[in-house]
């Protein structure tokens, strides 16, 4: 079962695609970053998970965010962008429950992470060096996931694990709730943009793609509606 998906824009801010009932709770996604300074794009690693989330759960608001700007140089205005992004949802009737960021989108998850509705933040290979501010997460869970082969060597840049591995213990020591997952044979993105715009999965897309689903139910519950049961039964 398919998702309809609406755009709207923000004035003076990003893009919100949707999928699902506009006064549901919400999931949202927050993709990476490139080193260019350029306008922003939809990321294809977190369209991916979005569209297979919003057909399995007809009961959730399924969010995604195309910032203003594409530069992790911009990391001040990317997290502007996801707080007006929050903003404008919670006014539609639809707080974000769990906030799900790949890349630079995980420290913005963790950013976001002050508002009292957010109960999770789902880091997948998220950048979350020392700077980022781990405090916003009390009282929250955190669930990483990292590729073995993310950022090793000049053909498989990203980030390295390392990096999360450290996060999470930090995390930890402030009394965080955290759980942290090794993909052997990932490497950092869940999905390209193929030259014809569609979706090409990168290797264990499925099994990023089961984390998150595993970590929104845990947050939001079973959706046991008709349609929920209905994209099950096919698989």
């Amino acid at each position: 079962m398919r998702s309809e998906t609406r755009t709207i824009t923000i004035p003076g801010g990003p893009e919100l695609r949707l999928r699902g009932p506009g006064d549901a709770p919400c999931v949202l996604l927050l993709g990476g970053s490139s080193r260019d300074d350029r306008p922003g794009v939809w990321s294809p690693s977190t369209e991916w998970l979005a569209a297979r989330l919003a057909t399995r759960r007809a009961d959730l608001l399924v969010a995604e965010v195309r910032y203003r700007h594409g530069s992790w140089r911009r990391m001040d205005a990317s997290v502007e962008d996801g707080r007006l992004v929050r903003g404008a949802l919670r006014s539609m009737g639809s707080p974000v429950r769990a906030a799900v960021g790949f890349s630079l989108g995980g420290a913005i998850a963790v950013a976001l992470a002050d508002d009292p509705a957010v109960q999770a933040v789902v880091a997948l290979a998220p950048w979350l060096p020392p700077t980022v501010d781990l405090g916003r997460l009390a009282g929250r869970r955190l669930r990483i996931a990292h590729g073995t082969l993310d950022g090793r060597g000049p053909l498989l840049p990203g980030i390295d694990p390392g990096v999360s591995e450290s996060a999470a213990r930090r995390a930890r020591g402030l009394g965080v709730d955290v759980e942290r997952t090794v993909i052997r044979g990932a490497v950092h993105g869940i999905a390209v943009r193929a030259p014809w715009g569609g979706l090409v999965p990168l290797p264990r897309a499925g099994a990023w793609t089961r984390i998150v689903r595993d970590e929104v139910r845990r947050v939001t519950g079973v959706d046991a509606s008709p349609q929920a049961t209905a994209a099950l039964a096919g698989g």
